[in-house]
């Protein structure tokens, strides 16, 4: 934690591209590995300063609010380093430390706080975040018009299906993503009324041998890993799309793109997922 306060290498780095680049405003998407300290100098070179925040970093030195010992977290707020330290390593104290100089940052060093989804200001506000510069816009990525053009807008709607319900779970193979909420619920459906499948790299073995032994029956069909430039034409071969986050996933792009796609979502009820799925109208 002593070293996200500041990285004098990193900071010196960024200086000498403020001196070179003479930019007007500064947008930071992330600080992770760069420290506390760049919105400070940005403003000391008379800079406003813009933050989106893609992950949970400024509130939780694993950036995600979740780990090994605490599933899902609320953020450091009100806390006294205890819980960071027991959860990431370090001392408490250098975790105190970190937390008052995260929400010095926050609210002194940044102009703007662009969070991409209700859930996201809330968690932030709550940590310390001054809500008066705290404004939602939501994400959308960058093939939303692609695949409404070449999928959305052209799958047929249908009263009844005369095949199994085909549902697809998109994106990384990873705990957090609740990868396994979707195998077990899998298990507990009629035989041979859905197609089940996860797309994405699976990048822990043992996670993956883990799901292998959730399902027994082999139902859940595991396709590995995709090309973006492929996803307009998966998402048209699958009804339903699941998201099934057991962490407060900030606003995944994956539900966009499958309801762009005209695929209703089955989403879990954290994070940015309900600032797009309206329960009972697209999922």
């Amino acid at each position: 934690p002593e070293r996200e306060l500041d990285d004098e290498h990193v900071r010196r780095a960024f200086e000498r591209l403020l001196q070179q680049r003479r930019p007007d405003v500064v947008h930071v998407f992330n600080l992770h590995n760069l420290g506390l300290s760049l919105p400070r100098v940005a403003r000391a070179h008379g800079l406003p300063v813009v933050f989106s925040s893609n992950n949970y970093w400024p509130i939780c030195p694993r950036a995600y609010l979740f780990g090994p010992e605490i599933p899902r977290c609320s953020g450091s707020g009100g806390d006294d380093g205890e819980r960071c330290a027991r959860c990431s390593g370090g001392t408490r104290a250098a975790h105190q430390q970190r937390r008052d100089a995260a929400v010095r940052m926050l609210r002194h060093d940044i102009d703007v706080h662009l969070a991409p989804s209700a859930r996201v200001r809330e968690l932030y506000v709550a940590n310390g975040d001054d809500p008066e510069h705290v404004r939602v816009l939501r994400q959308e990525p960058p093939m939303v018009e692609a695949i409404w053009r070449n999928t959305g807008s052209r799958r047929r709607i249908v009263d009844r299906l005369e095949r199994p319900l085909r549902v697809a779970f998109f994106g990384s193979v990873l705990p957090h993503k609740g990868v396994h909420v979707f195998v077990d619920a899998v298990q507990a459906l009629p035989r041979g009324r859905v197609f089940a499948c996860v797309l994405g790299e699976t990048p822990l073995a043992d996670y993956l041998t883990a799901l292998r032994r959730r399902d027994p029956e082999q139902r859940v069909h595991f396709a590995g890993g995709y090309a973006q430039a492929a996803l307009p034409e998966l998402l048209r071969q699958f009804d339903v799309v699941v998201v099934p986050s057991v962490w407060d996933d900030c606003a995944p792009y994956v539900v966009a793109e499958a309801l762009a796609a005209r695929c209703p979502v089955l989403g879990a009820a954290v994070g940015g997922i309900p600032d797009f799925v309206t329960n009972g109208h697209n999922g």
